[in-house]
């Protein structure tokens, strides 16, 4: 049996010491991602804020609203709402919000927010009669996904009746 010789033990260990230190570094950075995936969710919750501040008194009701009928801020106050949703939408499909946010909180919030406003309903569509959306299709297709959500479970607010 071969003796191993103190120049090899030194090797193993500095071998040992810099795996420890690669899972040290991964552990941290997973930890800085984990962090700023909840600050951006915070951020833009913060941004939601402002944006619901800034909502007209005029859409802030369950009743229905002619939108094109609406002021220049109204539409405009819809419209900001719409991109910052985008926004997020885009956070979430790149990784830096992770999918048990985008479920049980944003999504939800979309279905509360178009169910008691269902002037932003009408905003969207608005818009995007408009072709004054540019967002990327997916998201159009996820808004529209939420619109039909919100309909099936909500079908007395005016934009869902036929």
């Amino acid at each position: 049996m071969r003796r191993i010789s103190c120049s090899e033990l030194l090797q193993l260990g500095t071998l040992l010491i810099a795996a420890i230190g690669v899972c040290v570094a991964w552990s941290q950075l997973n930890q800085l991602n984990e962090e700023q995936r909840w600050g951006n969710y915070s951020e833009l919750n913060a941004r939601y804020a402002d944006v619901y501040n800034e909502l007209p008194n005029e859409i802030l009701t369950p009743l229905l609203v002619d939108f094109s009928k609406l002021t220049p801020a109204t539409k405009r106050a819809v419209r900001r709402y719409f991109d910052l949703y985008s926004e997020e939408y885009w956070l979430h499909k790149e990784g830096r919000i992770p999918d048990p946010m985008w479920t049980k909180r944003i999504t939800n919030g979309v279905l509360v927010n178009f169910g008691e406003y269902p002037s932003l309903i009408s905003g969207y569509r608005y818009w995007k009669e408009k072709g004054a959306f540019q967002h990327p299709i997916d998201f159009r297709d996820e808004v529209e996904k939420q619109i039909t959500a919100t309909c099936l479970s909500r079908p007395e607010i005016q934009p869902c009746k036929k």
